[in-house]
């Protein structure tokens, strides 16, 4: 008897180009803007698909710095936040827009008079894939009192994402069982509470503990 073993092998290579741009302003150490744009280009899309561009801004508002809050003893910090902006998930493996071709997979037809082989894609490709967008806001507010012994955060957020990169189901009668696709939404929220705390503070001595509880 003997053994036949079938070896394989494979080689593939994908690429990010990213480009970033970021403004900031301050107004008197009381009014803070940021705004960003970036552009992030993938190799594993088709060509008229492979960029995406994704704004963000964000404001805050220290209120401390404000003339009927600077004199306020116990109160070290006081800022409110609120921010929006948008990233890309581009997490595919190269060429999955593309019909992949497996040696194995012959087909049979009459040609002539005799029979001869064929090859039909493994899976289907779809060159209108793009990006998956997640869209984020955020509200949040800083504080710290009584020389920052108390002093802490708390955010409430909100994600929508569209266009997911998912496998999308065929009808039995198809060829093919499935093909990636962007198709749906996800949207979720919740609140991040941050609160910490120097019970102790000496010359030589801080004890220094911090709660999180997220929903």
């Amino acid at each position: 008897s003997s053994l036949t073993a079938k070896n394989s092998s494979s080689k593939g290579s994908s690429a990010i180009e990213s480009y970033f741009g970021r403004v900031n302003y301050g107004f008197d150490d009381r009014y803070l803007l940021t705004l960003t744009v970036r552009g992030d280009g993938s190799s594993t899309f088709a060509p008229n698909n492979r960029w995406g561009i994704f704004p963000s801004a964000a404001l805050a508002w220290k209120l401390k710095n404000e003339k009927f809050l600077k004199n306020v003893s116990w109160l070290d910090n006081l800022k409110l936040r609120a921010s929006w902006g948008s990233t890309g998930n581009a997490g595919i493996s190269a060429y999955q827009t593309l019909p992949m071709v497996n040696a194995d997979n012959q087909i049979y037809y009459e040609f002539g008079s005799g029979v001869t082989t064929g090859r039909i894609p493994t899976t289907l490709g779809n060159e209108n894939l793009t990006w998956e967008t997640t869209t984020s806001y955020n509200f949040g507010v800083d504080f710290g009192f009584w020389g920052n012994r108390i002093y802490g955060s708390a955010d409430f957020y909100i994600n929508k994402t569209k266009d997911l990169l998912y496998a999308q189901s065929l009808p039995l009668s198809s060829v093919y069982s499935h093909v990636l696709s962007n198709i749906g939404k996800t949207k979720g929220h919740g609140f991040e509470i941050q609160i910490g705390g120097v019970p102790v503070r000496t010359k030589n001595f801080n004890w220094d503990t911090t709660l999180s509880v997220s929903t």
